[in-house]
C-alpha cells in the first residue's frame, strides 16, 4: 500500500537517523536503462511542479519547507559520513540549521553570524557533553555537514525573502512587475500561503529553472556529443570524482543554462538582457557543476552510488539538489543587482 508524502517523509527520516545504509547500488546499464529514465521523468516533472509552488509561496512557508529539505540532506550525508566512521554531532546541527534559516528569513542582519556561532556551540557540546574526546574526523565532518547542508542553502532563503526585492519594486515605474504579482489571482482558500514577493519568487524560479535546465542539458548533451573527458584539459580531480562527464557535456549544459536565463532577463526586463542573461546563465550554470562534483567526489569517497532513495529514479534528495547548493550565495550576490540595474 502507498503511503502518503508525509508519511514517506517521516519513515525516510528515521531511516536516515538510524544510519541504515540501504543505498540503491546500480550498475551502468541499470542507470540507462529506458524504465530508470522514465522513472527519472517522472520524478522530475512531480519536483518541478512542487518546488514552483514551493517557490512562490510565502517567506514563511518557504523557510519551512526548506528547513524540510536540509533535515533530509543533512542525515543523508551524515549517514554516509557515520558509515566511514564519523561520529558527528547531529542533534546540534540540526538545531543550528533551524535557527540558521530562520535568521535568513525573518532577521537577515543576523544571518551571517549564525554560523561562527554555531561552531563555537558544536565545539563546547563535543568537550562538554561527550565522554571522550572527539576526532578531528568527527569534528570536521559535523562543521562540514553544517556548512555543506544547512548554511549554504539558507542562502536560498535569504535570497527569496530578501527585503531588496521591495527596492525592486518600488523602483519600477513602468508597471513591469505588476505582472508577477500572482496574489491577485490566488484563490482566497491559498491566499494566506501565496506570496505577494512575486518578483523575488520568478527571479528565483527562473535561476533555479537555469540550473535545472542545465543539468538536463549536461546530462543528453554528453549522451550525444561527448568524447573528452574531463582530465583532457587538467581537471584530474574532477574526472575521477565524475568520469562520466565530458567537456562536451558540461558546455551544453552552461549554453542551455545561458539560453534560459537569456529568456528570464528578456521577460524581466533587465538591461542588456542578452548580454547580463547568459552572462548570469554561465556563471550559475558552472557553480552548479561544481557542487555537482562536489557531491560526486564525496560519494566517490564513500563508494556509494547515492546518498539514498527517497527520490525514485535519482536517489536521495541530496543527489537531486547538489547541483543547486553552491549557486545559492552566488544569486544572491548578482540576482537583486540585475534586478535593480
Amino acid at each position: 500500500k502507498r503511503k502518503d508524502p508525509i508519511s514517506q517523509y517521516i519513515l525516510y527520516v528515521r531511516e536516515l537517523w538510524e544510519a541504515k545504509s540501504e543505498t540503491i547500488q546500480l550498475t551502468a546499464d541499470e542507470l540507462s536503462s529506458p524504465k530508470k529514465l522514465r522513472s527519472r521523468a517522472r520524478t522530475g516533472v512531480l519536483l518541478g511542479a512542487c518546488f514552483s509552488a514551493w517557490i512562490f509561496s510565502s517567506d514563511i512557508v518557504f523557510a519551512i519547507l526548506m528547513f524540510l529539505q536540509v533535515v533530509i540532506a543533512q542525515l543523508e550525508y551524515f549517514r554516509m559520513a557515520m558509515a566511514n566512521g564519523a561520529t558527528p554531532a547531529r542533534r546540534i546541527v540540526l538545531c543550528s540549521s533551524f535557527f540558521m534559516l530562520a535568521a535568513a528569513c525573518l532577521a537577515p542582519g543576523l544571518h551571517e553570524v549564525i554560523f561562527p556561532l554555531a561552531g563555537t556551540w558544536i565545539m563546547l557540546w563535543l568537550l562538554l557533553m561527550r565522554p571522550n574526546c572527539s576526532s578531528m574526523t568527527d569534528i570536521s565532518t559535523t562543521l562540514m555537514g553544517l556548512f555543506y547542508t544547512a548554511y549554504l542553502p539558507s542562502w536560498w532563503v535569504r535570497l527569496r525573502c530578501s527585503p531588496t526585492w521591495d527596492l525592486a519594486l518600488i523602483a519600477s515605474s513602468d508597471g513591469t512587475t505588476a505582472a508577477f504579482d500572482l496574489s491577485a489571482f490566488a484563490p482566497s482558500i491559498v491566499a494566506p500561503i501565496i506570496t505577494s514577493n512575486s518578483l523575488a519568487s520568478v527571479a528565483v524560479w527562473w535561476t533555479c529553472l537555469a540550473v535545472a535546465v542545465a543539468d538536463i542539458g549536461a546530462y543528453f548533451g554528453g549522451k550525444r556529443f561527448g568524447k573528452r573527458s574531463l582530465r583532457s584539459i587538467g581537471l584530474g580531480a574532477a574526472a575521477k570524482a565524475s568520469p562520466n562527464k565530458t567537456i562536451e557535456g558540461a558546455l551544453s549544459g552552461f549554453a542551455a543554462a545561458a539560453l534560459t536565463t537569456s529568456i528570464a532577463a528578456y521577460i524581466m526586463h533587465w538591461r542588456l538582457p542578452f548580454i547580463l542573461g547568459p552572462i548570469f546563465g554561465l556563471a550559475i550554470s558552472m557553480t552548479a557543476l561544481v557542487g555537482d562534483l562536489t557531491a560526486s567526489m564525496l560519494k566517490r569517497d564513500s563508494k556509494i552510488k547515492d546518498f539514498g532513495s527517497f527520490l525514485p529514479g535519482h536517489g536521495g534528495l541530496l543527489d537531486r539538489l547538489d547541483g543547486f547548493i553552491f549557486v545559492a550565495p552566488l544569486a544572491y550576490c548578482l540576482l537583486p543587482k540585475l534586478v535593480l540595474l
